[in-house]
């Protein structure tokens, strides 16, 4: 899959902020392990195999290994893989950018009972108003770095500790709380920079209140509303408080829920 059909289809799902672009090639579990530095595991890769007429993909570890006893046991024929020039045709993707995502219709796909081991804490990061435009509001105090290289950051420091990370930014309050209020069940904590709605936003306070997710801020204002839900504050660091911000809360939710 190309990066533009990529954000396409993940824009659709209202999901093209988790699409992450790399200087170099993630083609295979080792490149791709190499550029987000985990390990071979902790990369997801699509086999694609012959079905009938058809085809079917099975999303793995990236260190597993298909038992061909067992394949035949549950699907009643052999494993044989498609040739690189079947899966473009029948797949629609290319060797090297298979995926489950934008595939031809009717193409069913499994998931191999190797990824039940990887469970990763899920984070949602959520950013404030303006914040999406760093590197052109008052350089002097924000730096000169953008959005988007906040984003990798934020999603390097997250990888490295095998915790995934939903990125979200807005610059409005509503759609805030919405989505805090969207991640009860579904986040395991919340890293947030409220921004400009820091000292203002009692509606962010319940919201965090609301769901009880660990919370944890980065800001740089002495006066926090939101901050008042929140186990703790880095305030003044930068990217950094960030980093310092996950590395805390994944700390916390490791000490306090040993199964995470």
């Amino acid at each position: 899959m190309g990066i533009a059909e990529g954000r396409a289809y993940f824009r659709e799902l209202g999901l093209e902020d988790r699409v992450q672009e790399f200087t170099v090639s993630s083609a295979t579990v080792e490149l791709a392990a190499a550029a987000l530095g985990v390990e071979g595991a902790r990369i997801a890769k699509t086999l694609s195999f012959k079905n009938g007429d058809g085809c079917m993909l099975i999303l793995a570890a990236g260190d597993a290994r298909i038992d061909n006893h067992k394949f035949k046991e549950k699907f009643h024929f052999k494993a044989k893989m498609l040739s690189a020039e079947e899966v473009l045709e029948m797949v629609g993707h290319p060797v090297g950018g298979v995926c489950p995502f934008g595939i031809k219709p009717g193409i069913p796909v499994y998931l191999d009972e190797s990824l039940k081991r990887l469970r990763m804490l899920k984070f949602l990061i959520i950013n404030g108003p303006n914040i999406n435009m760093l590197g052109l509001r008052e350089p002097d105090i924000y730096g000169t770095e953008n959005y988007r290289s906040l984003q990798q950051f934020i999603y390097h420091c997250c990888v490295q500790e095998d915790i995934e990370p939903v990125l979200y930014q807005s610059n409005h309050e509503g759609a805030i709380v919405d989505r805090i209020q969207a991640a009860y069940g579904d986040a395991d904590g919340i890293v947030i920079n409220p921004a400009a709605y820091t000292h203002t936003s009692v509606a962010i306070l319940d919201a965090l209140k609301a769901v009880r997710i660990p919370a944890v801020e980065e800001s740089f204002r002495r006066i926090s509303y939101p901050g008042m839900a929140c186990l703790k504050t880095f305030a003044g660091l930068g990217f950094e408080g960030y980093r310092e911000a996950i590395l805390f809360l994944k700390d916390y939710l490791e000490k306090n829920n040993p199964s995470a």
